[in-house]
């Protein structure tokens, strides 16, 4: 097996990339979110800082989206075949 292809952008700003909250100046806790899901297994991703709060609404909204969850299913199914 030949080297990995997998790389990261990772976005580094003062800032939560969602509500634009200055980390440091409070309780919120800097987190790195993955713009394209680590279960897809990208090749390539970008991973942009946002605060544990918008990290948390991302994901429960992603997985609200009917598209998003019967993407995530049909890509469980793959790995299972």
């Amino acid at each position: 097996m030949g080297p990995s292809n997998k790389s990261e952008v990772k976005i580094t700003t003062s800032h939560c990339y969602n509500c634009d909250i200055v980390f440091g100046t409070g309780d919120e806790k800097k987190t790195d979110h993955h713009v394209i899901p680590k279960s897809m297994k990208p090749t390539r991703n970008i991973v942009i800082p946002v605060c544990a709060k918008c990290h948390k609404e991302i994901h429960q909204a992603t997985m609200l989206t009917p598209k998003l969850t019967e993407m995530d299913n049909f890509l469980k199914g793959m790995k299972q075949s």
